[in-house]
């Protein structure tokens, strides 16, 4: 569904010769209201744990550069049947916006393959069927065309991504996921949570490999695992788990069989994985209080680098309240030590900080960055690619989210969204000194005076509001009933090429047959 559309040549193109299944029906089920749950919630602050503390949850929020240069914001929610997938410019006017039917219940992850995008879903199975269909992967092309899915039936999971999250690493022509999921109930009626790592082939749309089952951290098995990040190093993958129990750790999981082939499963004997106890946990073996968060996980030439918050006095693990500091454990990669540098020195009893998110800029410079607990400001500092804070802490107003700040066109950005409000903020990557954020306001955008012609209202006429009247004529596009009435310029209750001729002809500063340019 496009509502509204400014389109290149290339664009109508690849919508083109896309696929044939028509959308009719899914288009006139989506009517206004399924936009207010996009509206009414909100995305701040959800980079941290549940409760601050205790665990994980699957990301809603991306931001990615699209297949046409253009930045993709996607972004899920709970209370809509759609995901909603936004296009903007380079100055972030919205320019494009698409509704994509939802999968199954559970929403686990985006990825932008490059020349498709790929969605992760699951639902639960309480009756613990080797036939329910617990994970699906689902293809689209990048007009979102839905393309094929691949899926895991039964699998020893009871429910996916709980307690946990989702995240990719692409290995050659295959796509690498680990997250997490409850497991099927033991001799003692007991429903175990573990990490769990499935495998898929992008081009045939193929689950390869998957490891789901109960084991040990030779074979990668971290259990409880309250965080998972993921990446890959000559075709090994090498991982990282917020371990509670087995073991009670931060734990980097370095794996021997090479994925490039399309299996990763290790063997405990001839295979095992590597362990390294990054940061060791106080507290019993289970206990989901750890006193601890990751924020994320990034490679440097040198060294593995982690970050996160864990409170300032090791004692108070339990302590939702207790003051928390910002850490970066560095792993060499060749020793496997391992150094922890303090980014910020709170006390006990001081508010602390929030989990921060930690972005890579080249092979050895980093972005971190964190707020105190219940303040607008975000402070940052660059890392080197030992781990060590490299310049001055800067800070801006503002918030994070959810949402992985992302390099785009040399800048570090993330969005924070509340109802509707929109804010991208941004760190120029060249000079990290320098910062700003831009606000949308949807209800400025939605009240805005509607002008006839003016399709994408932006209070301009343009060989874009023609070219989207010309498809919509022909029926390659949607209209709302604003939409239609502003689309007939000519006034005589009809869309078709002549209203889209009159545009273009007024886009030009061509005298206007018809009401074109006049406000409604």
């Amino acid at each position: 569904i496009l509502i509204p559309m400014t389109a290149s040549a290339e664009d109508c193109s690849e919508i083109f010769f896309s696929s044939e299944e028509t959308q009719n029906e899914i288009i006139a089920s989506a009517a206004a209201p399924e936009m207010e749950a996009f509206y009414n919630g909100n995305n701040k602050n959800t980079q941290n744990y549940i409760k601050f503390i205790r665990w994980a949850t699957p990301i809603d929020s991306y931001l990615t550069v699209a297949s046409n240069g253009r930045t993709l914001r996607f972004q899920n929610s709970d209370e809509s049947n759609w995901y909603l997938a936004e296009y903007y410019d380079s100055k972030f006017n919205r320019v494009l916006t698409k509704f994509i039917p939802k999968e199954l219940d559970i929403f686990g992850g985006f990825y932008n393959a490059g020349d498709c995008y790929i969605l992760v879903t699951g639902q639960k199975n309480p009756d613990e069927s080797d036939s329910v269909e617990v994970l699906r992967i689902t293809k689209y092309d990048t007009n979102w065309n839905k393309l094929s899915y691949a899926s895991l039936y039964g699998a020893n999971t009871a429910t996916p991504f709980v307690y946990g999250c989702v995240r990719f690493c692409r290995c050659g022509d295959y796509l690498l996921l680990r997250t997490s999921h409850d497991k099927y109930r033991n001799e003692n009626g007991i429903n175990h949570q573990a990490n769990m790592t499935v495998q898929y082939d992008i081009y045939n749309s193929a689950i390869t490999d998957y490891s789901t089952h109960t084991a040990n951290d030779k074979e990668g098995y971290i259990s409880h695992s309250l965080n998972q990040f993921i990446t890959v190093e000559d075709g090994r993958i090498v991982a990282v788990d917020h371990g509670d129990a087995y073991p009670r750790s931060i734990a980097l999981v370095k794996y021997q069989t090479d994925a490039r082939g399309g299996k990763f499963k290790p063997d405990y004997f001839s295979s095992p994985c590597s362990v390294v106890n990054v940061l060791k946990i106080p507290g019993t073996v289970g206990d989901t209080y750890t006193g601890m968060c990751l924020g994320g996980f990034e490679v440097s030439n040198s060294h593995y680098l982690i970050a996160g918050n864990t409170v300032a006095d090791s004692n108070d693990y339990r302590d939702d309240k207790a003051g928390r500091n910002v850490f970066i454990s560095a792993v060499d990669k060749k020793t496997n030590k391992v150094k922890t540098n303090y980014i910020t020195n709170y006390k006990r009893t001081d508010v602390g900080v929030d989990n921060p998110q930690f972005t890579k800029i080249s092979d050895d410079r980093f972005i971190v960055l964190w707020t105190e607990r219940k303040t607008s400001k975000v402070n940052y500092v660059e890392i080197d690619g030992s781990g060590k804070k490299k310049g001055s802490v800067y800070s801006m107003s503002g918030d994070l989210s959810d949402c992985k700040p992302e390099m785009i066109n040399g800048e570090l950005v993330w969005y924070v969204w509340q109802g509707k409000k929109l804010c991208f903020n941004s760190i120029n990557a060249s000079d990290i000194s320098k910062n700003s954020s831009i606000i949308i306001d949807y209800d400025i955008i939605d009240n805005y005076p509607a002008i006839y012609g003016d399709m994408d209202n932006n209070n301009a006429i343009t060989s874009d509001d023609s070219l989207f009247v010309l498809r919509a004529s022909v029926g390659l596009e949607y209209l709302t009933d604003l939409q239609r009435e502003l689309a007939d310029v000519d006034g005589d209750k009809n869309v078709s090429s002549a209203d889209a001729l009159d545009i273009l002809r007024c886009s030009v500063s061509l005298p206007s047959k018809g009401r074109c340019g006049k406000k409604k």
